[in-house]
């Protein structure tokens, strides 16, 4: 019987996608010993639902925008195409449960 191959849907591509971004982030391992294991945790669970918002948000446009998280401060980097976008990833971010603060270092470049 022939193998049919199926595209990943979204919510896979997302996941993957996801994996390779915070596989590659040293971030959450700076200051480890001054933290708990709880810290990190929440940490990476802000980290991960922020970076899909941001992907799944059409004004937005997620892969120009790098994400931080540290003690519950995110911080984002990159580039947005207007001041809304901008301002929308600022509240995305801010919604969130266990953010303490957002800096919002997003550069406006059409």
């Amino acid at each position: 019987m022939p193998c049919i191959r199926q595209p990943l849907g979204l919510g896979a591509t997302v996941a993957v996608a996801l994996l390779v971004l915070v596989g590659g982030c040293n971030t959450y391992l700076d200051d480890a010993a001054n933290r708990t294991p709880g810290e990190v945790t929440d940490d990476v669970a802000i980290h991960t639902i922020l970076k899909t918002r941001l992907l799944r948000d059409p004004d937005v446009g997620g892969m120009r925008v790098n994400v931080e998280v540290e003690k519950g401060v995110v911080r984002l980097y990159g580039y947005v195409m207007s001041e809304a976008a901008r301002d929308r990833a600022q509240t995305l971010a801010a919604q969130i449960r266990g953010v303490q603060r957002v800096e919002n270092r997003l550069q406006v470049k059409p």
